[in-house]
């Protein structure tokens, strides 16, 4: 009848239409912790979907620096997430 709230979040997790949601809560941390703080400033994480992320930059000259950079942001992200499915693409707003 009682179950832990680890099993309660485990089941939650698994639930495939709520596990987008963990994986971009998982995706804000990484950004947080492992992304620099001017490239945090200048960016917002806006939506996971179909595994791509959408960032949105705060001018065309931060969309195009990070263009640059995808490959070494994605490499990030897929490293220190906890997911079999790794991010297969970012794009920028």
């Amino acid at each position: 009848m009682f179950r832990s709230l680890n099993n309660i979040i485990e089941s939650i997790s698994t639930n495939h239409k709520l596990k987008k949601y963990f994986i971009y809560d998982q995706i804000q941390l990484i950004w947080l912790e492992h992304i620099d703080k001017t490239i945090q400033s200048n960016t917002q994480l806006i939506n996971f979907k179909n595994n791509v992320l959408i960032i949105e930059t705060s001018n065309p000259l931060w969309k195009t620096e990070l263009g640059l950079q995808k490959d070494e942001l994605l490499a990030i992200i897929n490293k220190n997430l906890k997911t079999t499915k790794p991010i297969k693409d970012i794009r920028f707003i």
